[in-house]
Order: C-alpha cells, then sequence, then structure tokens
C-alpha cells in the first residue's frame, strides 16, 4: 500500500494584527492530500482516511479542485462528497461534519455531461474524480481514493 501526498500548501484564512506592538499572527491552514493506490469502496476508503489523515477530500475551494482534477488526470478516485439516496431527493454533502468546502452548485460545472445521472436507474450516491470531472458511481465500486490532512497552523511574525 503506497500513500503519495499530491499536494501541500498554506492558505492564510485570516491576520489579525496586534496594537500593542509591531508583530502580527497569522492563521494558516495547511492541507495534505493523498492519493491512494489501493482500491477500495467509498465506505471502506472513508474508514482508511480517517483512520490514518482526516477523511476522504473535500474541496476547500475551486484551486483545489483543479489541483485535484489535474493529480487524478484519467485516473478514477472517490473524494468525500456523497448524496441521500434517490433521484428527487438528492442533496449533495461533503463527507466530514461541519465541513463548507465548496458549494454545491459551484461544483455542477464540474459534472460530466449529464451527470449526476443514477446511470441505469441504478443508486450512485457516492463521487468519483474521473478523466478530469466529476461523476457520480455506486458506493461499493472499487477505487483508488483522495484522503486529506487538514490542520491550523498560528505563526507570530
Amino acid at each position: 500500500l503506497q500513500s503519495f501526498p499530491i499536494l501541500s500548501q498554506y492558505d492564510v484564512l485570516s491576520v489579525t494584527f496586534l496594537v500593542s506592538g509591531q508583530c502580527f499572527l497569522v492563521t494558516c491552514h495547511h492541507i495534505e492530500y493523498h492519493l491512494i493506490e489501493e482500491a477500495k469502496t467509498w465506505d471502506e476508503a472513508q474508514r482508511y482516511c480517517k483512520e490514518k489523515y482526516t477523511d476522504l477530500a473535500t474541496v476547500s475551494d475551486m484551486t483545489d479542485m483543479k489541483r485535484l482534477r489535474e493529480i487524478v488526470n484519467t485516473q478514477e478516485a472517490w473524494i468525500g462528497l456523497q448524496s441521500n439516496p434517490g433521484q428527487a431527493n438528492r442533496r449533495w454533502h461533503w463527507s466530514l461534519p461541519g465541513t463548507q468546502g465548496v458549494a454545491l452548485s459551484d461544483l455542477e460545472t464540474y459534472f460530466h455531461n449529464k451527470e449526476p445521472n443514477d446511470h441505469n436507474n441504478i443508486l450512485e450516491n457516492c463521487v468519483q474524480i474521473r478523466i478530469k470531472r466529476l461523476n457520480d458511481a455506486t458506493c461499493d465500486k472499487n477505487n483508488k481514493f483522495i484522503c486529506f490532512n487538514g490542520k491550523s497552523i498560528k505563526t507570530t511574525f
């Protein structure tokens, strides 16, 4: 089993200036994405990610989405996006509770044409990146997957 860190970035979330001096505090959010080459179902992949990292990949902004698409390229890999069963009441959400991630309406442009679609009337409630686009798939399909680690780091300058 191999894990490859595929992204490492520091995003400035907030800057607080201290009135009593010339220094300021910067809070950064460090995100590492790991492409796991072993194929697992969506639930197995999430369990693995929670044990070893934080969770399946959540897209924090559209820059993250672009980077994940470039790394996965022509492969398929689970991310932490899933829906409640059924087409009529489909509501997509990120797997990590309390995670904002990218607004789901913004993700619509990243789905393949005519996706999500529950192909052949089979419920497809989990999302993979497939050929640089999002695709809904059955959660019991075996795929590579992307985990992430997220940490807040305070630095004083």
